[in-house]
């Protein structure tokens, strides 16, 4: 009997993560170099509108966030600091302004912001910009996430291939028996780092074997991750069939779905 166990050449998952880094700077944001950061903290709210404990990333129903950042041995004079909050990756959307805050001076070469919204946030990845006296001098991105006991699947499960150059891929909504490696990925409302995800891969029914596992794979997430890639690889053609995915996130079903070989 045909054994994929025997059969498979390679398998592998990965995340893509998001993290707290600078992203390239478009046309007229342009970093001053006169400025350096000492730190830059998320903090969440303290229930009565106050910063506390240092945060790494926001859940969506936090509707009041706090953001510090000190620079290093600066002495100003009366500044004026301008932050600009912008939804880069959102589920409401891209590149979306979310606020504006101002304030007209630095205590102690810190400055400071809040955020407030009244309903839950989009989750999804944001940046904040800060100017002082219309330079721009810091920039920084941060995660909105939603709770564990929440999190959902957006958007169709997509099906890729390899380019010819392996730089780049193509989605597909069906493989073909000489796509030797296939690529999956699910697109969530936010994992949080330390999340237990699994990844099993069935062949459901294909022309040389049913209801046949292929492989499993599990791991941890170290930083938060929105996208869940996962890729199988053989060094023959596939055969041809219905095959079957199912992605748990804490032992807990997360999403199921069929692909074909045809």
């Amino acid at each position: 009997m045909f054994r994929f166990s025997s059969f498979l050449y390679h398998l592998s998952a990965c995340v893509l993560f998001s993290t707290l880094s600078l992203s390239p700077l478009s046309a007229g944001h342009k970093m001053s170099e006169k400025f350096k950061v000492e730190k830059t903290l998320l903090l969440h709210d303290n229930g009565k509108g106050a910063p506390q404990d240092e945060a790494h990333f926001f859940y969506t129903k936090e509707h009041t966030i706090h953001f510090l950042v000190k620079f290093k041995d600066l002495n100003f004079g009366k500044s004026r600091v301008k932050w600009v909050f912008t939804g880069v990756s959102t589920y409401a959307g891209r590149d979306i302004h979310v606020a504006e805050v101002e304030s007209e001076s630095l205590i102690a070469n810190e400055t400071t912001a809040e955020l407030k919204l009244k309903k839950d946030w989009p989750f999804g990845e944001y940046r904040a910009r800060i100017y002082v006296n219309d330079e721009l001098v810091h920039q920084f991105e941060y995660e909105i996430i939603e709770p564990r006991a929440q999190l959902k699947v957006h958007q169709d499960v997509s099906l890729s291939i390899e380019t010819n150059n392996k730089e780049t891929t193509d989605l597909v909504r069906a493989f073909r028996p000489f796509h030797r490696k296939q690529n999956f990925m699910i697109q969530t409302s936010g994992v949080e780092p330390g999340s237990k995800i699994k990844w099993v891969f069935y062949a459901q029914d294909t022309a040389l074997g049913k209801n046949q596992k292929i492989s499993e794979v599990t791991y941890e997430p170290k930083e938060v991750s929105f996208m869940l890639t996962s890729f199988l690889e053989l060094p023959r053609d596939w055969p041809v069939g219905l095959y079957r995915v199912e992605v748990y996130y804490n032992e807990e079903l997360l999403k199921k779905f069929e692909y074909k070989v045809e």
